[in-house]
């Protein structure tokens, strides 16, 4: 069931969505400028600016689902890996799972199937931690970020 109480909804099209495909949109996040990302079932996020003008799509080139989008900064960290928001085409390809959180320390955690960690937002850099968590646990390689 999904309750809408505001009837004035805004109908967008997107270049970019082929109609004969039925692309599914599977996640929606905002930024601190007011644009909306839309992630869709075909590993592609879409960027609507406050004019609802949709003005740019980011590919993943991978036909999977857009399961979580974070815009922080000026990347948009994805189910699919991460990309700066100036450029369209992926920058980082890897799956972060289901979903990621911000710690206090400006850190992501991340849990998938095949990974589960700490990473810095700062892609090759090493996350910030607390002081009783420094040298306890050691780091690893994977992908571009320790």
């Amino acid at each position: 069931m999904l309750f809408i109480p505001n009837e004035d909804l805004i109908r967008i099209p997107f270049k970019s969505v082929n109609p004969s495909k039925n692309t599914n949109f599977t996640c929606l996040a905002k930024d601190n400028q007011g644009h909306i990302f839309v992630g869709t079932g075909d590993g592609n996020v879409l960027e609507i600016n406050r004019n609802n003008e949709h003005i740019m799509t980011y590919t993943s080139q991978e036909d999977r689902e857009i399961e979580f989008i974070k815009a922080k900064n000026n990347k948009l960290y994805t189910s699919r890996g991460i990309f700066e928001k100036t450029n369209p085409i992926i920058q980082s390809a890897f799956y972060l799972g289901k979903d990621i959180s911000e710690d206090a320390y400006g850190n992501f955690l991340v849990g998938s199937y095949n990974l589960t960690g700490i990473i810095a937002q700062e892609l090759g850099k090493s996350p910030k931690l607390p002081p009783f968590l420094v040298g306890k646990y050691p780091s690893s390689k994977y992908s571009i970020f320790e």
